[in-house]
Order: C-alpha cells, then structure tokens, then sequence
C-alpha cells in the first residue's frame, strides 16, 4: 500500500485501431509498476466504450463523452490511422473535437498517426484526404509521432509520457494529515479538555500571593476558522483575523499550563471588565474561542517554495494537476482534523469551522 494521486488518461481514436488502444493500457500500466510508488502517481486509461455510462436527454453522443469523461481527465492520447473519424455538431470528428477541449483546457496532449500498411481495399480515399489535411494543420500547432508498428508505438509513447509527466510533480500526500494530527493534539484536544469543566482561570489577572480569577460558562465554542482559498491560509490573512477580531487571553484549568487562546474582541472586553472589577466570576452563557489552524500557513509557505522552484515556465503542463494537488492537500487536513474530532468523541456543538477569507468584513455569527 502507498498513497498516490491518479491521473486519468484519456485514449482517444477511431473505432478501428483497437490494438493500438491495448498498446496505450499496456503502457500505462508498465508506467504505474516502474515509477507509481516513487512518484506517487497513477495512471487511470480512461476509454469512451468502458466508461461512459448510458445517458438520455438532450445533446449528441460525443457530449455525454465530453461531461461524464472527457473533461475531467488529466492526459489526452490520440492515435489516427487511416481514417479521421465522423464529424460532431462542433468540430470535423469526434478525436479532434476532444483534442481541440484539451486544447482549449491547456492540458498535455500525445498525438500519433499509424503508418502501418493497409490493404487498398481498405482506403477510403475521401477519408485519408480529410486525414491528410488535419495532419497539416498540427504541423502549424505543435508535434506529433508516426509509427509504424505497435512495438515501435510502444517505446516512443513510454518515452513521451516520461516526458510529459516530469511537469506532474506530487505533493507528499500524507503532508496535511500529519500537520492536521499535531493541530488536533496541540491544540484542540488539550483546549476543549480544559474548557469542558464549564470554568477556567484567568492567570492574566491575578495579583501577587493570591489565586487568579475564574470565568465560569454553561458552554463553549472552539471556532476554527477554514481559509476559503489558499491565499487565505497565509501568515498575512492570519494576522488580519487576529488584529481586526480576535483578542488573546490566557487561560487554565485543572493544574495545567496556561494556554494562549482567542476570543472575539467584544467578549474580551466583558472578560477585562469583570476580571479587573473583581466580578470574573460571573457565570457567561457561552464561551467563544476562535482559532486558525496555523499548520496551514506551514503547508501554504511550503508549497509556495516548492511550486516556485518546479514552475518557471507559464505553459508548463502539470500546472492544472499540482492545483488539484494543493486542493488535497487542503481537503485532507480539514478531513484528517474532523476525523480526529469524531473519534475522540469531541464532535457537537463543541467545535465547529466557518470559512474565512483575508477581506471579510466580520465573523460569521
């Protein structure tokens, strides 16, 4: 077992080159036992025929192809005989309308043309013209292979995904998992311990020989703030939840290290009024803590190092994947964060999460 991200690999050709789309899954799966667990990467052939469901309503057969597979898939290969294909509503056949959509998504596209033998009997000469005239028109948009047979169409398209997939550059998967268990462990575990006996010192305002005051509640929240995008997860958009909202207390309880927490501004003020009247003992009907996850201004600033050393170039091809990639990594702590909460029996009313962005004008109530 190894954690890996899969890519779809769309095979794209004409009903006629049925060995030559094997040759693709042979391929694949040789790329997958070579290099699937250094690269924690996995290539999935996605095939119109094996993966597309039965779909009424309206629209052609090539649109069903596009929703449900096509547009979603990572990699496009195309392998052209001697035939182009039948022409879609949009584009001259139903290959090139899927080349044309990865073209238009700035995905990676390996294009083949076979130049195996066929009997005469078997040309259509209209449709090797038709053919002609699309291989033309790539030569003005970019590259693509002959071969004339599979063992040969075998080694350049290895070689050519070589290629193709250095630009798919894997986060370490297990990266916002880890960073979501020391969250839990540090900070939420230890700080709904203390909250949950309803009371908790105030060590902030004690005086010289004497015990510090408490703060009593009938029950509390551990508000933990989701950065909406990751320019939302920075040390920036961190700073500005905590000037224009937050105020930060320490508190104890049970004979335990104090802990620094925050709470928002207005029931901070409550908090300092009481506390230095000498009525800290009154009793609040709830008790906000808010938190943001600092492990994810970790993993933000240690993306943004690696992506900028991996992408220099605009046009590089794995950067749609290596979004993809961030969104895991995000979506895996989150995951891991509230698993953890669950089986520790914290989940309720207890800790909840709201979506934050760096410009939001207030808190979510």
């Amino acid at each position: 077992m190894f954690d890996a991200s899969t890519l779809e690999v769309f095979i794209a050709s004409t009903n006629d080159l049925a060995e030559a789309r094997r040759a693709v899954e042979e391929v694949l799966r040789d790329w997958n036992s070579r290099n699937g667990k250094s690269r924690q990467i996995m290539l999935k052939p996605i095939r119109w025929e094996e993966d597309v469901a039965p779909e009424l309503g309206p629209g052609s057969f090539q649109a069903v192809i596009n929703k449900q597979v096509l547009d979603d898939a990572d990699i496009l290969i195309a392998i052209f005989g001697k035939r182009l294909g039948s022409p879609t509503e949009n584009s001259i056949s139903g290959t090139v309308e899927e080349i044309e959509r990865f073209e238009a998504a700035k995905k990676p596209i390996l294009i083949y043309f076979s130049d195996e033998q066929f009997n005469l009997s078997e040309i259509d000469t209209k449709e090797l013209e038709r053919l002609r005239e699309f291989q033309k028109s790539l030569q003005k948009r970019g590259l693509y292979r002959k071969f004339i047979d599979i063992p040969k169409f075998k080694l350049q398209l290895r070689g050519d995904l070589d290629t193709v997939l250095r630009d798919f550059e894997a986060l370490l998967i297990p990266a916002g998992r880890a960073l979501a268990y020391g969250y839990f462990k540090n900070f939420v575990a230890p700080t709904y311990e203390i909250l949950d006996g309803g009371r908790v010192s105030l060590p902030d305002y004690a005086k010289p020989e004497e015990e510090p005051p408490s703060l009593r509640f009938d029950s509390f929240r551990i508000r933990i703030a989701k950065p909406v995008e990751w320019k939302d997860a920075t040390m920036p958009a961190l700073a500005s939840l905590k000037k224009r909202f937050l105020a930060e207390i320490s508190i104890g309880g049970g004979g335990r290290r104090a802990f620094r927490i925050y709470i928002p501004k207005e029931l901070h003020e409550r908090v300092d009024h009481a506390a230095k009247g000498g009525q800290a003992g009154q009793k609040l009907a709830t008790l906000d803590v808010i938190d943001f996850p600092t492990p994810m201004v970790a993993l933000y600033d240690f993306i943004e190092q690696v992506e900028q050393s991996l992408f220099r170039k605009p046009s590089t091809s794995g950067l749609r994947y290596w979004e993809q990639q961030k969104a895991a990594q995000y979506n895996s702590f989150f995951d891991t964060l509230k698993d953890y909460v669950e089986k520790k029996g914290l989940e309720g009313p207890s800790i909840e999460y709201f979506d934050y962005a760096k410009n939001d004008e207030s808190l979510p109530s």
